[in-house]
């Protein structure tokens, strides 16, 4: 008996699976249709070269006006897989021909989009900043007039105006193992240190390499030693600073794609993260 279905070819369906990567075309499943075989020399598909318009008369969205070779094209096929495949056919007033003509255009254009994602994500440097405590000073600038209250050259300590001076080296990485460009930072957000060194404008920071740089943090203090001993001896951080924020922008090897790390301090160091 003669088979009286235009069906696609060998290659066709495999130009059509690669094409989406052997995912489900389908955006509510996207599963994968490919399995490893137990056989080494084989691997195990479950997906289908389903056709757009139907192979045949009578058959789910059939379209007389298609000559044989249309029928059979690459053109009139989705890639599905082998449970989303017979729903589709069976409720074909659900899943029109346009409907699946652009699931498919999708399915292929999410396929190239993870391509480039994975590709970006690979070949881009990561820059991470470190923060470490470095130094604490402290300046008496004048007495304040509570000394005149309190200070009885017996047991209390005059009152004095302190300016508080903290030091921070911010150690800037790069954790990859590609070339970070024309890096850049700037403090974002309300809390911010009163300085940090600035980098050149034209830079470059190799692999696995770092820059040194210096911050400073000044605050202003009212009470007697006594007071800033007990208030300043194992606070390394200031409230002042914490939750400041750093925006980290630089180039890849390409000079063209800008990236952005984000360096927040949290409670005695920076958390980073790639935006």
């Amino acid at each position: 008996m003669a088979k009286n279905r235009d069906d696609f070819t060998r290659k066709t369906i495999e130009i059509l699976a690669k094409r989406v990567g052997y995912l489900c075309s389908n955006p509510k499943c996207s599963r994968s249709t490919i399995d490893p075989n137990e056989n080494p020399e084989k691997a195990t598909i479950l997906g289908i070269a389903s056709h757009i318009t139907a192979a045949s008369k009578n058959g789910p969205r059939f379209d007389e006006g298609l000559s044989q070779a249309e029928r059979k094209n690459i053109d009139n096929a989705i890639w599905l897989c082998t449970l989303c495949a017979p729903i589709i056919d069976k409720n074909p007033d659900s899943f029109p021909a346009p409907l699946l003509r652009e699931l498919k255009a999708t399915a292929e254009n999410d396929a190239s989009m993870r391509l480039f994602q994975e590709h970006k994500v690979k070949s881009s440097p990561f820059i991470e900043a470190d923060l470490i405590w470095s130094s604490f000073g402290r300046l008496a600038q004048d007495y304040s007039p509570k000394t005149s209250e309190v200070f009885d050259y017996g047991s209390n300590l005059p009152v004095y105006y302190w300016k508080l001076i903290w030091g921070f080296p911010i150690t800037i990485y790069n954790n990859s193992k590609y070339h970070a460009y024309n890096i850049k930072i700037d403090s974002i957000g309300e809390k911010e240190f009163d300085s940090i060194d600035k980098l050149e404008r034209i830079n470059n920071l190799p692999p696995f390499q770092k820059i040194d740089l210096e911050a400073k943090y000044t605050e202003y203090y009212e009470g007697t030693s006594i007071e800033l001993d007990n208030l300043f001896s194992t606070k390394i951080i200031p409230e002042a600073i914490t939750g400041a924020i750093l925006k980290i922008s630089y180039f890849d090897e390409s000079r063209e794609n800008e990236l952005v790390t984000v360096s927040e301090i949290v409670t005695d160091n920076f958390i980073n993260s790639r935006k």
